[in-house]
């Protein structure tokens, strides 16, 4: 069995409407404000590699402990850092930590939340081959373990959106658009308090309608590729046989096409 722990979008602190971002550099049509709005492939684009950063202002000192970059671009000899701090451009010397790159979603959980109203993220990545750090998603909240368990024996999918055509002598072409992570946790037996929870959550987030971060196995780090961004399905399945047992669908939101401003 293992820990299950999220954070609803709705509950990011990083595209609130009180918080503003300003980046260091931002190439035309990728401004920082892209950060602040969904989908994932609407994304902040840098013009430089070397030492690039994304600034917050919360509008007042919030807890947080979790952090996570949704859709980045940031290879494995790049580097972030994250500083907090009570006043604008935070220098480190009151909060800082790093995030351990992963592919395209890099995450870290805190076992101690940070209370801090300036937040500063610093990218170095000299030898990215795009030239630019791209970062579509940026996450900043109080997150939430369940006090129960998802069993192990859940299903764990990987597949691929393709475009498919066939050219006029019958010939396929395949374009590989992206990749989804497909889960289907499994919970039970479930107390009527522990059902409870996970219809509120599902009810909250509106089945598929609204987005959230979820690691599934608590304590599961970055480089463990253990945190993924997507949505529930539209149907939370129940089974009664004598105690009450709940399927819950999640799949991991597409990258698609890069969208410009």
């Amino acid at each position: 069995m293992a820990n299950f722990t999220y954070l609803k979008y709705t509950d990011n602190k990083g595209s609130a409407s009180a918080t503003t971002i300003t980046a260091s550099t931002a190439a035309t049509a990728y401004p920082a404000s892209n950060l602040k709005t969904l989908p994932i492939a609407k994304h902040w684009r840098s013009t430089g590699i070397t030492s690039e950063d994304l600034q917050l202002d919360l509008g007042s000192a919030l807890s947080i402990d979790l952090f996570g970059l949704i859709n980045h671009n940031i290879t494995a000899s790049g580097t972030i850092t994250v500083n907090g701090g009570s006043s604008a451009n935070p220098d480190g010397s009151q909060y800082t930590t790093t995030v351990t790159r992963s592919e395209f979603d890099a995450f870290k959980l805190l076992s101690t939340a940070e209370t801090w109203r300036y937040w500063k993220f610093i990218f170095a990545d000299t030898t990215n081959p795009d030239g630019y750090i791209k970062v579509g998603k940026l996450l900043l909240g109080d997150s939430t373990t369940l006090a129960f368990h998802w069993q192990y024996g859940s299903k764990f999918t990987d597949r691929f959106v393709n475009i498919f055509k066939r050219s006029g002598g019958g010939v396929p072409y395949y374009e590989p658009v992206y990749g989804l992570v497909s889960q289907v946790f499994s919970f039970g037996p479930l107390t009527v308090a522990e059902m409870v929870t996970l219809r509120t959550l599902y009810r909250d987030l509106q089945g598929s309608a609204n987005p959230l971060f979820i690691i599934p196995e608590s304590g599961a780090s970055g480089s463990s590729g253990g945190g993924y961004f997507g949505r529930f399905a539209n149907e939370m399945v129940r089974t009664l046989n004598y105690q009450e047992y709940c399927d819950l669908e999640f799949e991991s939101d597409g990258r698609g096409r890069d969208i410009t401003a």
